[in-house]
């Protein structure tokens, strides 16, 4: 079975980035694969701001990510980047730590001009981390989500979930291939 690490970039558990995340998971888990997560909430403040791997919850960072087949990566795009805490938490990644691994990121904006900010964004940090495949990401704008207001509207519309579970599926298929071509 294939293990996937996902990485919740945003510093609310109740985002719409991490909420999008919790449903790819759910979605990961239904196609037969393994799933841990690990959130800004797992490292020491001290630690995002300081970097380095030799901290006991980066060196379970590394571990996990070592034993893992793929990386999913969600985060709210803002000013066009992703959240500090996320860049905190891939700075606990090892030199090198993606080598073999398929990565994909996810994110929520508030308007279509940043579309692709988080992938952009993220591009030449999962290079020099030496990722193996970096999928093509999605986005979910904001507007796409119902407001905490509308109390009888799904959590993730049934739009949203088909776009996720079809971007998903490539994803899939490239830890899928990259399992059977590292046995």
């Amino acid at each position: 079975m294939a293990h996937i690490i996902t990485l919740a970039g945003s510093p609310s558990a109740h985002s719409r980035s991490t909420r999008l995340l919790g449903e790819a998971e759910a979605q990961l888990r239904e196609a037969g694969f393994s799933v841990q997560r690990f959130s800004i909430e797992d490292f020491p403040p001290a630690d995002l701001l300081r970097g380095g791997t030799d901290s006991p919850a980066a060196q379970a960072l590394n571990a996990a990510i070592e034993e893992a087949d793929g990386l999913l990566i969600a985060s709210p795009v803002y000013q066009a980047s992703f959240t500090a805490g996320l860049k905190g938490i891939l700075d606990q990644i090892r030199h090198r730590g993606l080598r073999g691994k398929v990565v994909m990121s996810l994110s929520t904006s508030g308007s279509a001009a940043s579309r692709h900010a988080l992938e952009l964004s993220l591009l030449p940090v999962l290079r020099s981390l030496e990722a193996r495949h970096i999928e093509p990401g999605l986005n979910v704008p904001d507007k796409d989500f119902p407001s905490p207001a509308e109390t009888t509207a799904p959590d993730i519309p049934d739009e949203i979930r088909i776009y996720l579970r079809n971007g998903l599926a490539t994803f899939c298929e490239r830890v899928d291939s990259a399992q059977t071509t590292l046995v």
